[in-house]
């Protein structure tokens, strides 16, 4: 008697309904007792099968036909009871060489490639009919979401109405007024999360299995847009129907006071994000603010490990104060602005010259690419002529086109040479004179664009900080210490556009 395992499949509660566990059963085991079948083990599922090794009972099935081979292979009531992906399919007629056995389709063994044909083609059937239902029901929910409908789980505060077909929802009459209490308590007493999770737990707004909400439950229901009437889904926002439990002037109040108070921490946009550094572990710092007994202090620190790194640590006031040493360190003196004049005369002089011995020079080149352009035509005359060969003619014109291409190159090098850019260096150093100055009378913002307009980052220490100068800053940053100004006056003096707005405006 040939010996098989019996296994039958539902997916959704549908199924259980009009597809049943016990008509799958029963039609198996009348069909093994006219066939001679044994069935040495049962197993009864109540699983989706759209996916690949997700269930538990079919895990079990395949763990005996690996161990057992005496268990030619599996019945079921039709093939897509068994797998609707191919790779499970696929695992049971190839890998594990088991035959299937669909009371419905019929026998597919692994021996015989007109029913393994029969059988994929059912599967692929099945699988298409799988992903294709997929699709509808994906598509559906999300008309459904666009059209005002939840369609999962109902926030807390929330119930579904069984008593509309589709369901609904409507307000749960336990919770939704404690909800309500709860955006009510924190816009009037400003609470932190912490302490509207304690107030919570107190009121008894707790979950719907009776456990206590932590804080980012909490956090959730507060920024939950459906509270007052919107679903929220991948697309965006869409006006809900169902009734809202708060306005939205007391949901946007409440959005107000989370967005600068968390926690106690507040949170807020950092002007100086990514410019100040660690001197001591190279690590970015951070700018935190806490509120205390009404007021707002702002600090900036370093959370580097305490076995490599000292942890500076300021007050945001303070250490802004102290990053006009940056501009100390590009600030000129009254006198560069004459210096410069004289700088610039010398280097006009100077500059002069050397464009007549550029001028000089590419005359002389021109006139001998004319020179070997004669030169080149003679020689074609000399091949018409017969007077010379084929061979020396070939030789005669390569040496003197490469001539001509060489000279064609020191012209084009000649006239690349670029010459240094000084428009506009008298007003940009007389800017950096009063640079520390009107950097003081800024607010925090615009003290932070002008920092980022000249520096990459700047290393903070315990008592010092170190610049690290974008170009041509950093030139001048040299000149300041050297003395030697020229050394900054290259071609790429000016600042760029964006550089030159932040320090003027």
């Amino acid at each position: 008697m040939r010996k098989f395992i019996a296994y039958s499949r539902v997916s959704s509660k549908e199924q259980t309904l009009n597809y049943s566990l016990g008509s799958q059963d029963g039609g198996m085991l009348e069909f093994c007792a006219r066939n001679d079948i044994e069935i040495v083990h049962e197993e009864r599922e109540d699983h989706s099968a759209r996916t690949h090794s997700t269930r538990p009972g079919f895990q079990r099935v395949v763990d005996l036909l690996r161990t057992h081979p005496e268990i030619e292979g599996i019945v079921v009531d039709f093939v897509d009871r068994s797998a609707r992906n191919m790779l499970d399919f696929a695992y049971i007629l190839e890998e594990l060489e088991r035959t299937i056995i669909s009371v419905r389709e019929g026998e597919f063994r692994p021996d015989d490639p007109g029913s393994m044909f029969h059988a994929y083609m059912l599967a692929a059937q099945a699988k298409f009919y799988s992903d294709q239902l997929s699709f509808r029901v994906r598509r559906g929910l999300a008309a459904r979401a666009r059209d005002g409908h939840f369609t999962g789980v109902r926030p807390l505060g929330y119930l579904v109405d069984e008593t509309t077909v589709p369901h609904s929802t409507k307000q749960d009459p336990r919770r939704s007024y404690i909800v309500r209490e709860l955006f009510e308590i924190v816009r009037s007493r400003t609470l932190t999360l912490d302490q509207a999770r304690d107030w919570a737990a107190q009121r008894g707004l707790h979950s719907r299995s009776g456990r206590i909400l932590n804080r980012s439950e909490i956090h959730y229901i507060l920024r939950n847009p459906a509270y007052y009437g919107m679903v929220r889904t991948k697309d965006g926002l869409f006006t809900g129907k169902h009734d809202p439990i708060v306005s939205k002037e007391l949901f946007d109040d409440v959005q107000e006071i989370l967005t600068r108070k968390l926690g106690g921490t507040m949170r807020h946009a950092n002007p100086f994000k990514g410019l100040l550094v660690c001197m001591y572990c190279g690590r970015q710092m951070t700018l935190t603010q806490k509120l205390k007994r009404g007021k707002i202090y702002r600090y900036c620190h370093c959370y580097g490990p305490k076995s490599e790194c000292r942890r500076p640590h300021f007050a945001e006031k303070k250490l802004s104060d102290s990053l006009a040493v940056v501009f100390n360190g590009i600030q000129t003196s009254p006198d560069i602005p004459a210096l410069l004049d004289q700088l610039v005369a010398e280097e006009e002089g100077a500059r002069i010259g050397r464009q007549r011995e550029r001028g000089a020079l590419m005359a002389t080149l021109q006139a001998e690419i004319q020179s070997k352009a004669d030169q080149r035509r003679a020689a074609t005359r000399k091949l018409l002529d017969e007077t010379i060969d084929e061979q020396a003619y070939v030789q005669v014109i390569r040496e003197l086109d490469g001539e001509i291409a060489e000279a064609e190159r020191r012209i084009e090098e000649l006239s690349g040479q670029k010459q240094p850019v000084l428009d506009g260096v008298r007003e940009l150093f007389e800017l950096l004179e009063r640079s520390p100055q009107l950097y003081l009378s800024q607010n925090t913002e615009n003290r932070a664009r002008m920092l980022k307009a000249v520096t990459s980052n700047c290393r903070i220490g315990t008592d010092r900080v170190v610049p690290i100068y974008k170009k041509p800053f950093s030139g001048i940053a040299a000149g300041v210490q050297s003395g030697d100004w020229w050394a900054c006056l290259d071609s790429n003096q000016g600042p760029p556009a964006y550089q030159a707005s932040a320090l003027t405006n």
